[in-house]
């Protein structure tokens, strides 16, 4: 059931979920009805159960408690105050993601949605992106036209070689410059890339 749609959240089964925590499916629907009320399991719109990384801790959380001989009425104590349990600490309390009722295809569409407006911003920062780096090169470029301009005067030719040296450094930076920009850019394009598999 693991939707490849999906970069934001991945989906497990119940097989998955029985291999992941160790504990056959059986046991685990059981474990839903002992807690019914206290859980629910999200199911898609044919009814098959799912399980999100939020369940897959939840489940490992009971196996901890079950593990320390917990009651199921002390297991359903623990979890009506917290509402939910962190990873490896199952006593800790930590908020449940309150999340809209919706059918897999509504929170994939949801998701795509998301995706396309952080493409348009990832958009919107390349070009910011490379009006920097031309605005940078224009502020760069000034000295440079200076250093011709001086050059072309008719100065003495040491002068004019102690000039060229100096034009051909600050080319070397400018390149150099330009370099880590563009890397930079790369980095920030491969972050970006991580997120939305571009």
């Amino acid at each position: 059931m693991n939707n490849k749609n999906d970069d934001f959240m991945r989906i497990y089964t119940i097989s998955e979920l029985s291999n992941m925590i160790n504990i056959p499916e059986g046991t685990i629907r059981q474990w839903e009805k002992n807690l019914e009320g206290i859980i629910e399991v999200p199911r898609d719109e044919k009814g098959a159960r799912y399980y999100t990384e939020f369940e897959v801790n939840l489940f490992k959380n009971i196996r901890a408690m079950r593990e320390k001989v917990l009651s199921w009425s002390v297991i359903k104590e623990v979890l009506k105050q917290s509402e939910a349990v962190q990873n490896e600490n199952p006593l800790t309390p930590m908020m449940m993601p309150t999340l809209p009722k919706m059918t897999q295809s509504e929170a994939i569409q949801s998701l795509q949605e998301i995706r396309l407006a952080i493409e348009g911003f990832e958009q919107k920062m390349k070009t910011i992106v490379q009006q920097e780096i031309k605005n940078e090169v224009a502020t760069s470029i000034q000295p440079i036209s200076k250093a011709i301009e001086s050059i072309s005067d008719g100065k003495k030719e040491k002068e004019q070689e102690e000039r060229m040296n100096a034009l051909l450094n600050e080319l070397e930076q400018m390149k150099t410059m330009i370099e880590e920009m563009k890397q930079d850019k790369e980095k920030k394009k491969s972050f970006l890339s991580r997120w939305f598999g571009k």
